[in-house]
Formats: C-alpha cells, structure tokens, sequence
C-alpha cells in the first residue's frame, strides 16, 4: 500500500481572483429581494490536491449530487436536505482529484444555490454516480468518460498508465456522509441574507486503498468540509538541525531537508488502551511531502488549531530522523503561518521497525473489517500528555506517508508469520510490518526561525499503535466494533536489526 498526498497554497489574490471567475464571491445581495426565511447563496467547491505521484498519476471521482442538512443524524432519504448543487445531479461533474498544478491550490466549483434556510448544517452528504450507471452525461471534458476503459465512472491511473476501477463504499448510493466532527467548527452557519463559500476536501491520497496486491482499487472516503476563508494557508520550510544537549539548533545556512513527510493535526481524541486506561490522541488531517527546497503548503486549511508532525526517512546526511512536532500552529479566516521553520534532526540509530497483528470478531465468518491504523509517540503539551500520530517510514515494504489502511483476513491468507492464538473462524486477523523512528520527539511550538525546540530525554524510547475499525470499504466515519478505536500499551522501540513487538490489538463485536 502506498500512499502520498500534497495540498498547495493559493494566496489571497489568486484565490480572490478564482473566486470572481468563477462565480465564488459569497454575499448574498445582487438587488434581488429574497423572501424570508431564505438565506443569501452559497457555494461549494472541492479541494483538488495535486499528487500521490509516486504510485498514481490520476483519481477520477464523479459527482451527481451535495446535499445538506441542519440535524447531524437525519437519515440519507429525509425530504428537508437541501441540495447545495441544483443543477449537477442532471449533469455530473468528473473531476481529477490530482489534476491541479504543484504551485497553486486550486478548487473546482461545483454549484451555487440560493435561497437556503439559514441555521447551522451538520452534515453533508456527497453522492458520486454509481460504475453500472447507465444514460449519464457529463457536464466536464467535453463530456468524455475518463473511466470508460474500466466499464465505469471512478477509477485511478497507476503510475504506469494503466486504469483500475474504483470500487465505490457502499454507502455511495446514499451520499458520502460529512458528520459534524469533520465540519469545521462542528457545522456551516448560514446567516439569514448571507452568502458562504465551502470547501469539501477531497482526501484522495488518503482515500484510495490498494486492497493487497490484487490490483483493486477501492474508495475509502476522507472527507471534510469548512467555510473558505480568504487565505486559509499553512506553509513553511523543513531545514537540518543540530543537539546542543537537548536544545536544537539551526545553523545560519540551514540545509533544507527534501522528501520529508508533513502530517497536519488537530482535535485530540479520548482512545481507550487495550487492557486498560486512556490515551489523548491527535486525529489526521492531511499530509504533504517537502520539496527540493524543504518547502511544504496546505491549501486551504479551515480554521483552527494545527500541530505538525515532520519526519525523513532519508536525511540530506544520510539516515532518517527524529519526529518533530510542532504546536500552536493558528489558521483564522484570513490566513494562516506562511512561513514556519522546522527543525529535523538525525536519529543515532535507526528506523525502528514494528511488527503488529490486528484482529476482528465477527458473528458471521464471511464479515471482514477495515483497519486503519498510525503509529504514536508521546509529547507534552500544557502538561498534558498527548499522543502524536507519527509518519512511517514504511508499511510493510512499501512507502506509506497517509494513516495505513489495511483489510483484515482470515487464517488462511493473514500475511502472519504465526498467527494470532485467536485467530480462527469469524475472528480475522491480519499482520502488519512498518519502519518509523525509533527515538525521542522533537518538540516545540511552531514559529518563524525554527528556535525553541528541544528533544525529549526518555528512556528507552516507547510508542504505541493506534487502530480504527471501520466497515470493509466504507469510509472511515462508517465505525465496527466496540470500541471501534483502540491503542496498545506502550511499547520499546528499537533500532534495527532488531524488532519491537506491539502485539495484537484485538476488536470484538464487529458486526
């Protein structure tokens, strides 16, 4: 499974400018006199990150409907959604979802309504059109079905040029669903008269998983959405640096560090530990890789609280590095930081590989579930302990800079060199190998020159694995079992050639 995933930055100008061309300047006036209740007009845009170009040069996703509602648990088929792109369900848009060029992010626009009731809208719900579908007519490229050659209407290009279908989750028919934990601000308030501009954030790094090697691809959905501000950015460049002790420095002519992997972070979580206890656990946003120059963006950002956690796998001196985290990083509705120093330092002895089992209990044999899971390590922030999720290196062989997402199986195709003792009849396991750093976080708060930073002094170093069930091939806000996320207890990490051992973390009641 390999996975990469990049988001650029649009300044103020340019996304003011795209705004005006394409129809996104909010407001909600124009002369017309609107009855009341009726809102002002709104208009929704989709992020269109541009890359995961390791392993697939295209994601073409096609979209027949967004629809909207004021109560977070209103079902798929209640009459009061309220469709935020009138005109798309008779004319679908097929969009490349890593069609944008590397030095703007850019948004394609997917419709303007008026005239919604105004109130707070907890949730939305993306619908795509079915692979079988039959009689569509796009309204995008002239209306050429990118996917024709795969007998559908979603599918990826690999790296080598070759199609595979994208296999939709199965609650595609229903419309994707956005809950209120993946909205920015918990819903999208919509004031009487007033016009807003949203974002969905199409994760397609993320949510496209290579089910094993059997060459399919299937959609797992992570989506968000958040008003658009007018330069929700967060930028900056990732540079070598040096212990004094446990202080890093940043020499006067830092040295950028490229390929470094970025991960954007936020909304700490209460995750239980298996066998007791809790953790504070940081929640994904996206991730990104530094370029040439050591540079990063992300675009747009809603607004909020961030940490950063960078790594390297390969460091401009040789070997990988430390995790650096950095906390505090704002983003309001006009912007966020543009230029972030990171420091990453070079581990003593590293990576640290990990072997994992995971395992789900199901009452019917034939039921699989869905495992995505991320490594830990501990930080300080305001004296609370706080767990950050940390890039991989990679996943069992294989370059992973996304939250791995991995299919349990059973006892005759587990990928376990010996095999969990439960392993066996409606209980499915799967195992997992991954490289990561094997030493302490470098932490500091986030800022301009890179100063301030300093390296933890644990010994032995520890982390620990956390695991989200989910169902097989739904996205990741469709959760199995109780409880359906877990963390292990703390283990030693070592350095190669040695292993850590985190054990089996085990679900139960997955159906």
């Amino acid at each position: 499974m390999r996975f990469l995933y990049r988001k650029f930055s649009l300044t103020a100008a340019v996304l003011t400018a795209l705004m005006l061309v394409s129809g996104c300047g909010g407001g909600g006036g124009g002369g017309t006199v609107v009855p009341v209740p009726a809102s002002g007009k709104i208009v929704t845009g989709l992020s269109d990150p541009p890359s995961c170009k390791a392993s697939l040069e295209h994601v073409w996703v096609t979209i027949a409907d967004v629809k909207a509602h004021l109560n977070p648990d209103a079902a798929s088929d209640d009459p009061d959604f309220v469709d935020l792109t009138p005109n798309l369900s008779s004319a679908p848009q097929q969009i490349d979802l890593l069609s944008a060029a590397n030095t703007e992010c850019l948004l394609a626009t997917l419709g303007t309504t008026t005239g919604l009731p105004p109130g707070k809208y907890q949730q939305i719900r993306i619908i795509l059109v079915a692979n079988d579908a039959s009689g569509i007519t796009l309204s995008t490229n002239g209306g050429t079905n990118e996917c024709a050659d795969v007998g559908g209407f979603n599918c990826v290009v690999d790296s080598s040029g070759t199609p595979h279908l994208l296999s939709l989750p199965s609650e595609a028919k229903t419309g994707i669903k956005i809950p209120p934990g993946q909205l920015g601000g918990g819903g999208l308030n919509i004031a009487n008269g007033q016009g807003l501009d949203i974002d969905i954030d199409f994760n397609a790094c993320t949510s496209v998983v290579e089910a094993g090697r059997s060459g399919k691809f299937i959609l797992k959905p992570t989506l968000r959405a958040a008003e658009l501000g007018t330069n929700p950015l967060i930028a900056g460049n990732v540079v070598v640096g040096t212990l004094s002790g446990t202080a890093v420095n940043i020499p006067g002519s830092p040295q950028p560090v490229p390929n470094a992997v970025v991960w954007l972070e936020q909304q700490s979580t209460t995750v239980p530990i298996q066998g007791g206890g809790s953790d504070t656990v940081e929640n994904f946003i996206g991730s990104t890789i530094t370029d040439s120059s050591g540079n990063f963006e992300f675009c747009p950002v809603a607004t909020g609280t961030y940490d950063l956690v960078v790594d390297a796998a390969a460091m401009p001196g040789g070997g990988s590095s430390n995790a650096s985290v950095s906390t505090g990083v704002s983003v309001t509705s006009s912007g966020g930081p543009n230029n972030l120093v990171i420091p990453l330092v070079a581990e003593e002895a590293g990576p640290g590989t990990v072997d994992a089992a995971f395992t789900t209990a199901n009452s019917d044999a034939s039921t699989v579930d869905d495992i995505t899971y991320t490594t830990l390590q501990p930080f300080n922030t305001g004296g609370s302990p706080v767990q950050a999720l940390v890039p991989f290196f990679t996943v069992n062989g294989n370059v992973s800079t996304t939250p791995a997402v991995t299919t349990t199986t059973d006892a005759a195709d587990s990928g376990c060199t010996v095999l969990p003792p439960a392993c066996s009849g409606a209980t499915h396991c799967v195992c997992v190998s991954y490289t990561a750093p094997n030493s302490n976080l470098v932490v500091g708060a986030a800022n301009s020159t890179g100063t301030g930073y300093t390296i933890g002094t644990a010994t032995p170093v520890t982390g620990s694995l956390d695991g989200i069930a989910s169902q097989e091939g739904s996205s990741i806000s469709v959760p199995e079992c109780s409880p359906s996320q877990m963390d292990t207890a703390p283990f030693d990490l070592v350095a190669a050639p040695g292993a850590s051992g985190a054990g089996t973390l085990a679900f139960s009641g997955c159906d």
